[in-house]
């Protein structure tokens, strides 16, 4: 009985010291604060690319490169701007472009500046999309339709 209570108390004690570094290691990091990876595959034209049209091409796209900065061809997008590369293509939780749009860039303001935010559910889809390899397939519609001038 006696060794059934130091086991137990030694597996409860070993579990919380497990659980409060998981949760340190977290705080530590980016990802700790970062909303999760959809888990479904991401289509980019169907699931981001209306979205990107929406918040990003206006500051963004073929007319206006805020920090020389494009995000409306796949190209431009790796290859980033004033702040290097936008992306880590799969490591999303390491993309300059999924900590500024969570916010949590040490440099860079939250975007999209004159749009409203995106969802944790969008960043959600933005990260699934660079961790699945950031493939990119542009909608059969063209950009221009999404413009929202």
């Amino acid at each position: 009985m006696q060794l059934c209570r130091i086991t137990t108390l030694t597996l409860c004690a070993a579990a919380l010291a497990t659980a409060s570094a998981r949760a340190a290691d977290a705080a530590a990091t980016p990802e700790g604060e970062l909303p999760p990876a959809t888990s479904r595959k991401v289509d980019f034209a169907r699931d981001l690319q209306p979205l990107f049209a929406e918040r990003c091409y206006d500051c963004h796209g073929e007319k206006k490169q805020e920090s020389a900065f494009r995000a409306d061809n796949r190209a431009d997008l790796l290859k980033g701007g004033d702040h290097g590369p936008a992306l880590v293509v799969g490591k999303s939780a390491e993309s300059t472009m999924v900590l500024v749009l969570a916010g949590l860039h040490e440099d860079i303001a939250a975007m999209p500046k004159k749009r409203e935010k995106l969802t944790p559910e969008q960043i959600g889809l933005v990260r699934a999309w660079i961790d699945q390899g950031a493939e990119w397939a542009e909608a059969t519609i063209a950009k221009k339709q999404y413009n929202t001038n």
